[in-house]
């Protein structure tokens, strides 16, 4: 999950709100052996938006908790991936990426390449 909040903050050019970087973050798929036909009539979760039977297999595909968010963020943080900034006044901590994104040091180191003779 580190990687895919690492790209939502490296296509913002700001920091931004826990709130707003869960908002944005992919939903989480939940696999489970068998399934209970209850899953199908009501669902188990506010965040459920979809449930799935696929032979042997249950697919439970809910939205994000802030808080799983929120602790990968902070495991980020304490790795140096992203740095943490409270705005002055405000009880809201956005999150901003410590470096810019691989792709573009991948591009630069291969446009510092010799161009190839024919």
């Amino acid at each position: 999950m580190a990687d895919q909040l690492l790209a939502i903050l490296h296509g913002c050019p700001g920091p931004l709100t826990t709130a707003q970087i869960t908002s944005a973050a992919p939903p989480l798929l939940e696999i489970y052996t068998g399934c209970d036909p209850t899953w199908h009539v009501r669902s188990r979760s506010s965040r459920t938006l979809e449930e799935i039977c696929c032979g042997d297999y249950h697919l439970h595909v809910r939205t994000r908790f802030a808080r799983e968010i929120y602790l990968t963020l902070r495991t980020m943080a304490a790795a140096g991936e992203v740095i943490r900034a409270r705005p002055p006044g405000s009880s809201d901590v956005s999150w901003r990426s410590r470096t810019q994104p691989r792709f573009l040091d991948e591009l630069e180191a291969c446009l510092a390449l010799p161009t190839p003779r024919p």
